[in-house]
């Protein structure tokens, strides 16, 4: 994630949520932090989810999203 929001050629980040839950593992607070300061900084890139299942640790994730999208049974 921090790649892509340090190149200038992305100009957005889509992630599919497949998470059907589980144990929360390291690094997730990371994560959130990574996808929140640039939701906070002027000019931020958009992120947007996809969420066909996102349970636990992955709704987590998946809220830090700017936008969600989401099929009829996700």
């Amino acid at each position: 994630l921090r790649q892509a929001f340090a190149d200038d050629r992305v100009q957005g980040i889509f992630i599919r949520f497949e998470t059907p839950g589980g144990v929360v593992d390291d690094g997730i607070d990371e994560v959130s932090e990574i996808l929140r300061e640039n939701r906070e900084k002027a000019g931020g890139k958009p992120v947007w989810g996809f969420c066909d299942v996102a349970c636990s640790a992955g709704y987590w994730i998946a809220s830090q999203c700017d936008r969600l999208v989401a099929s009829r049974t996700g």
